[in-house]
């Protein structure tokens, strides 16, 4: 399967599969279609978690956490915004490769909004039966997010957005 040469619009060849940090499968019932469509309510969102201080060993801080979400399309031949994709998605389609940039800040004690190193994520999302298999790696950062979390972030866009 990793060296097979790609036919699907959304896979990207150079996906690297012996690079995967995590892989998780959960039971689903849609198809690429509506996870393209649920996973794009994902994108220019945030929320807020705990983290370490990258200044003050072991304090911890509040931080801020932007999700930008895009689709690999082989037409393109790059990563697009999901809302790019114009053309209808062919029923056969079933692999898609994610490419997931989360950026961070926090707000100092003077309240001003101090950045910090973010991750990019590439996530191959692959549906066959009712079966969805999420393949995820660090591809670019530190890991401030896990590779579990992400998973959760977008197994949570489907419950509410499906």
């Amino acid at each position: 399967m990793g060296s097979m040469s790609s036919t699907s619009r959304f896979e990207l060849p150079s996906f690297p599969t012996s690079k995967v940090d995590l892989v998780k499968r959960y039971r689903f019932y849609s198809d690429l279609a509506g996870f393209l469509r649920a996973v794009a309510r994902l994108d220019d969102t945030f929320d807020s978690f705990i983290t370490g201080s990258p200044f003050a060993e072991g304090r911890l801080i509040r931080a801020r956490r932007d999700v930008s979400v895009k689709v690999y399309d082989a037409r393109a031949g790059r990563f697009v915004r999901l809302q790019e994709i114009t053309h209808a998605l062919d029923e056969d389609e079933r692999c898609a490769d994610l490419e997931v940039a989360l950026s961070y800040s926090y707000l100092n004690e003077r309240y001003d909004r101090v950045p910090l190193e973010g991750d990019v994520f590439l996530v191959r999302a692959s549906i066959e039966g009712d079966v969805l298999t999420l393949k995820i790696c660090l591809e670019q950062g530190v890991g401030r997010t896990e590779g579990g979390m992400l998973a959760h972030m977008i197994v949570d866009a489907l419950r509410r957005y499906l």
